[in-house]
Parts: structure tokens; C-alpha cells; sequence
């Protein structure tokens, strides 16, 4: 499951948030990643009202009618990812950052119907595919992880990531769908992961 966000960002302010789909959710973020962190427990819990009281949850418009739509004019298009809350065990409960993990921002871009291309602008070079949102936003994931286990293995240091502000001028990613995924970054040396792949093999 997931919702298109509209992302807004005024100079001197944090990242505000609304879910055009979902009228009257508002969060905010300090950074890109995080605001559409906030986001996704803004519409769990807004969808978990309305499962509540028994309301219908309404249709998701196409994303060309929201780009469209003057209300959203100068907004960043994001997408996010969520759980259904009716079948979480505390769907009150506030989602909590995992500090063990480093978000990176990925760009989904439709290439054919329902089938997407990932792109990470922190690691030139790392690229994926999914035949869904939902499928693009995991092997974004898996493709951020695979690469910086490469570049460990190669003995190349990670790219320290750059402000969300200066991606958002790439016109490679103008009509993109941003979305944030939290990965666990290797920190063993290239010796040790060698080491540790050569003894998986049994060589």
C-alpha cells in the first residue's frame, strides 16, 4: 500500500507534507527523509480513524491530476509506502526512527504501465527496477545495499550524501517520485567481508 505526498519547502522552513489523496493530513520534516518518514505515520493513523468509524477510503486519483492541480504548484512529488493499521498489533503506537540504519533518498520513474526504474542519487551507478511502487522501493533497498558491499570489496570509500536541494535541480529526477528507504551500512573492511564470503563458498 502506499500514497503520493506533495512535499513543500519555503526557504528558512522544514519540509512540509500533505497526502493530496487524504485531505487534512499535515507532518513535517527538518530533511527530505525525514519528512517522509513523518508522513507514513500521518496516513497510518488517519487511515486507522477512518477504519474506526467505518468510512470509506477514498479512491487514489492518477498522479498526473495532482501534479496538475494548482493547489500543488512547486511542490516535490514523493511517494510512501505504509502498513494497513488494522492489521498491526498497536496501530497507536508512534513509529519510532531506527538510528541503527541511514536513510538514502531514491527516485522512482515509470517506465511502462505499473513497471518503475530506481535510481539513488548518493551512489552514481546504483540503479533498479519493480513492476510495482511497492516492489521498486524494496529493490532500491536491496540495490542500495549490494553496492556498497562493491564498493567495500573494491576498497572504495562510500559517498557521503548530499543535500536533498541539490538532487531536486538534477532534470534527470524533475518528474521522478522520491521516497527514502533505511539501510544498514556495512562497516566491516574489505579483508573481513572477503574473508567472510570465501568461507560461505567453502573455499
Amino acid at each position: 500500500m502506499h500514497y503520493a505526498v506533495a512535499v513543500f519547502k519555503d526557504e528558512g522552513t522544514c519540509y512540509g507534507v500533505s497526502v493530496p489523496d487524504l485531505p487534512g493530513i499535515i507532518s513535517a520534516g527538518d530533511t527530505m527523509t525525514e519528512a517522509l518518514f513523518m508522513a507514513r505515520e500521518g496516513i497510518e493513523l488517519h487511515i486507522w480513524g477512518m477504519q474506526q468509524d467505518k468510512e470509506p477510503i477514498p479512491e487514489k486519483l492518477p498522479l498526473h491530476q495532482h501534479r496538475s492541480n494548482p493547489e500543488y504548484e512547486g511542490a516535490v512529488f514523493g511517494v510512501v509506502p505504509f502498513e494497513d493499521p488494522q492489521y498491526a498489533d498497536d496501530p497507536l503506537a508512534p513509529l519510532v526512527w531506527d538510528t541503527t540504519k541511514t536513510p538514502y533518498l531514491i527516485v522512482l520513474q515509470e517506465v511502462s504501465g505499473l513497471r518503475y526504474s530506481v535510481a539513488v542519487p548518493d551512489l552514481p551507478g546504483c540503479h533498479a527496477n519493480g513492476d510495482s511502487v511497492e516492489g521498486a522501493v524494496e529493490s532500491g533497498l536491496r540495490a542500495i545495499e549490494d553496492h556498497l558491499d562493491r564498493l567495500l570489496l573494491d576498497g572504495s570509500s562510500i559517498p557521503e550524501q548530499r543535500p536533498f536541494e541539490e538532487h531536486r535541480q538534477n532534470a534527470d529526477f524533475a518528474n521522478g517520485l522520491w521516497a527514502q528507504v533505511p539501510v544498514t551500512v556495512p562497516s566491516a573492511s574489505p579483508t573481513d567481508i572477503k574473508t567472510t564470503m570465501r568461507d560461505a563458498l567453502g573455499g
